[in-house]
């Protein structure tokens, strides 16, 4: 009966579905049912809508439109292609009633499916097809339905600049219609666009109105995922890989208990880019397998792509080009226009990489009129920069400065200092060189090189020390001395630090003062190893730490994810720095009781002190 499935439709309107289809009213039924039916439809309705339609005779779909839709709905959810053609018999049939409201609602559908499996192509193909309907439709919930459809389409289509517009359109109809939903999902496609127009303040204001509302009215579990999706990726913009991970796996934790597939294979993708963009590739990599997997699962394959582009990224960063060139060439193969321009300029930085300069300006110089015409800036600055390296290469240098000039203006008048997507530290610094030795925005490069290279640039710019032209010279001076201060900076170390336990480690005994911060420089200076003289070894000063505390070998090993041979060496060469030789000591107990005591006496050890056992 009816009556036991309140939850697809009001009661009121269940009863009288019922009682059209007593009276064999098949048409009345399925337009009531139609008029009524949730926008977005959770997942247990699908049962339920489908028990509903077997109500209905098999020769009442051939001819009525409200039943190919909602069979539509059905379908979608294993046959996309059956889908498709239901909704293209629907779409026929309303309009030959001059039903345009409902024939944009049948499109809708159209282009979300298309969405959905990540074909961009097709989805647009139906979406030129639905402009056309806009000046037709007197329903203005449909109309800001339609809007939002080419809102969230256009950034995949090179038509970036066209988005916002379509999507404030689509947020004042959904307002005045009382969709909060959509309403929410407006807000954060908002907060998406103007992260990609580097807007990153307006950005935040509309995550925090999507947020809001996801709060207020309990939207369900897919918009909080987008809400973490959205931070995740604003963090990472901004260069905060600390919270962009940290809402990365909340976003991860709660799509494997809650369900979201799409938004789980979204958070393993991200996860991966973040701990490469940390250095971390061995768990970048693990990610990366973890979202090929999720692609199978969820039948997402159009999605490969992404993950070929981005693992191949993390080769191209560990310097196996070959591996790179090879996942980036087979990513290539996409049929979306606008992630081939992407792909292109990730194949064009290998080729910088490799001191081919001809291809990559030529790559370069195509991908580049796509972004101008898109409206992404942001893309569109980082490639004057890399064109400002190409044509410097080829002694090109007046053309050169234009591109690095356009460059960097862009930047800093954003106030952006880093970008996620194409940075490879070693092009970055010689970008960066290239400003020193120009004079252009050099306060920029001081923090892009500080804050978001690190020690990456040293080597490029360590020789600019000895430039003939003084100016040039002192500008170095200045960047690296820069470079030293903010890497004795404890916080700003530890970001830099891509072994998740071993900067877990080092997080908690530095921030609860059992090492003094202040005296941290001293003991990277102190705890170095043969292999590691010319840079701290935040490995060897993590087991100082826990070994000081009283931890035993095993948890030290097992803090830090490392064997306990591993560990046992890290700790005689710590015997050895400070010159402790075993033979000296009658047990291990007075031989560690010797090194806590000249820990001590050179201020290494803070005030707070937590024996985890006797030694």
């Amino acid at each position: 009966m009816l009556s036991s499935q309140p939850d697809l439709l009001p009661l009121a309107i269940m009863k009288q579905v019922e009682q059209y289809l007593r009276q064999a009213q098949f048409d009345a039924a399925a337009l009531l049912v139609v008029e009524n039916l949730p926008e977005n439809l959770p997942l247990p309705f699908y049962d339920q809508l489908e028990a509903l339609l077997a109500r209905f005779p098999a020769d009442a779909f051939d001819a009525n439109p409200d039943l190919l839709y909602l069979q539509s709905l059905l379908l979608a959810q294993t046959n996309v292609k059956q889908a498709a053609t239901q909704l293209l018999r629907a779409i026929s049939l309303y309009r030959n009633q001059g039903n345009h409201n409902r024939s944009a609602v049948c499109y809708f559908e159209l282009i979300r499916t298309y969405q959905q499996q990540e074909d961009f192509r097709t989805a647009y193909l139906y979406v030129q097809e639905a402009e056309e309907l806009l000046h037709q439709i007197t329903e203005p919930a449909v109309e800001a339905r339609l809007y939002l459809r080419l809102a969230e389409l256009c950034p995949d289509l090179g038509r970036l600049h066209e988005s916002i517009g379509f999507a404030l359109r689509a947020l004042a109809g959904f307002r005045r219609s009382d969709e909060t939903y959509n309403q929410f999902k407006t807000h954060i496609l908002l907060s998406i666009l103007h992260r990609q127009l580097g807007d990153y303040h307006e950005a935040e204001s509309q995550l925090e109105m999507g947020r809001r509302l996801q709060q207020a009215k309990r939207l369900g579990d897919e918009a909080y995922a987008r809400v973490l999706n959205s931070a995740a990726h604003l963090a990472w913009h901004r260069g905060d890989i600390a919270e962009a991970l940290q809402q990365a796996e909340n976003l991860a934790g709660y799509t494997r208990k809650a369900g979201v597939h799409k938004f789980q294979l979204y958070s393993a993708l991200l996860l991966g880019n973040l701990y490469r963009a940390r250095g971390a590739f061995a768990t970048a990599h693990r990610w990366y397998s973890e979202a090929r997997s999720l692609v199978e699962q969820a039948e997402l394959r159009l999605f490969l792509p992404w993950i070929d582009v981005h693992e191949g990224w993390l080769h191209a960063l560990t310097g196996d080009y070959i591996a790179a060139r090879k996942l980036i060439h087979k990513a290539l193969t996409t049929p979306d226009r606008g992630q081939m321009m992407s792909f292109n300029v990730h194949l064009a930085l290998l080729n910088l990489l490799e001191d081919h300069f001809l291809p990559a300006e030529n790559l370069l110089r195509s991908a580049q009129p796509f972004y101008q015409r898109s409206g992404d800036e942001l893309s569109t600055a980082v490639i004057n920069l890399y064109l400002a390296y190409t044509l410097h290469m080829t002694e090109r240098l007046a053309e050169a400065r234009v591109h690095l000039q356009a460059g960097f203006d862009w930047l800093a008048e954003h106030h952006i200092w880093c970008f996620p997507y194409w940075w490879h530290p070693q092009l970055i610094t010689q970008v960066c060189g290239l400003a020193l030795r120009a004079g252009v925005h050099v306060s920029l490069v001081e923090h892009m090189v500080a804050h978001h290279i690190g020690a990456a640039a040293r080597p490029v710019l360590s020789p600019l020390i000895d430039d003939a032209d003084p100016l040039v010279a002192h500008r170095a001076r200045t960047v690296l001395t820069l470079l030293a201060e903010y890497e004795d900076d404890w916080l700003h170390w530890l970001t830099h630090i891509a072994d998740e336990p071993v900067r877990r480690v080092l997080e908690d005994l530095l921030g609860h003062d059992y090492l003094r911060k202040e005296k941290l420089p001293e003991l990277k200076r102190t705890l170095t190893t043969a292999q590691q003289r010319d840079k701290p070894n935040p490995v060897l000063i993590a087991v100082f730490g826990l070994y000081l505390q009283g931890a035993n070998l095993k948890m030290i090993a097992t803090q830090l994810q490392r064997a306990p041979t591993s560990i046992r060496n890290y700790i005689s060469t710590i015997y050895q720095i400070f010159d402790l030789p075993p033979e000296n000591y009658t047990s291990l107990h007075a031989r560690r009781q010797h090194l806590y005591n000249l820990a001590q006496q050179r201020g290494f050890l803070g005030t707070t002190q937590r024996r985890r056992g006797p030694f």
